[in-house]
């Protein structure tokens, strides 16, 4: 399975891969393999691009966040603290 996530906090779509059960599903967030966020790694025209393998235009972007919004399920991740005791 491989699915957008829509990450509405950091403006980011993220390529996921997914998992059977919902410790795996987040512990493999932190190994997604693509990350677009908006302003960083968008452009206004499809010239921009010029050849990139990580940038895409900004209504794409939008396409995709959109199709999340319309199609997806919502997962919620809740805040977590790491204890380097």
């Amino acid at each position: 399975m491989q699915v957008w996530v829509h990450w509405q906090e950091q403006k980011a779509i993220i390529l996921w891969q997914g998992g059977e059960d919902e410790e795996t599903q987040i512990a493999s967030m932190a190994l997604a393999r693509k990350e677009l966020v908006l302003g960083r790694d968008t452009v206004k025209s499809e010239e921009e691009i010029n050849g990139s393998s990580y940038l895409i235009t900004e209504s794409a972007w939008h396409d995709i966040v959109n199709d999340c919004a319309r199609k997806g399920q919502p997962f919620t991740i809740s805040p977590f603290s790491i204890n380097n005791a």
